[in-house]
């Protein structure tokens, strides 16, 4: 005789409830980081490869899309699979995204070391902090 332990699927209401205070959170620390270190390290002259400024409001704006997108790309799968195949895709996925970026830090040229740390420090914070609590 085998026994089969599920979890059972999270309720809609609840990924979504935890992705937007876990992204809520994940803004106000990249917002810290953002205040604290990248406006000693970052040129005034700095500009996003979509040719905007490295400022606090792009700061939070890409915090707060990505975090929209992790909780509904986590909401998708728990629809269509498991909850233990949808925590995988998710991991993998997140895993994938920390080992593109550093390969091209959004085309800034002109940002020394020191804010390149800082920009994937804040990619880890704003996709895995929602990740890690709607997951866990």
């Amino acid at each position: 005789m085998t026994t089969t332990i599920s979890s059972p699927k999270p309720k809609a209401v609840q990924i979504v409830r935890t992705g937007g205070i876990a992204t809520v959170i994940a803004t106000i620390i990249n917002a810290i980081i953002f205040a604290t270190g990248v406006t000693f390290t970052f040129p005034a002259d700095a500009v996003t490869a979509l040719g905007g400024p490295v400022n606090l409001l792009a700061v939070a704006i890409s915090t707060l899309l990505i975090g929209v997108m992790a909780t509904l790309g986590y909401l998708t799968l728990t629809r269509f699979f498991s909850v233990g195949v949808a925590r995988i895709v998710m991991w993998v996925s997140l895993a994938w995204m920390l080992i593109v970026p550093p390969a091209n830090p959004f085309g800034i040229g002109i940002v020394p070391v020191a804010g390149i740390v800082i920009l994937e420090v804040m990619h880890i914070v704003a996709a895995r902090l929602p990740a890690w609590r709607m997951t866990r």
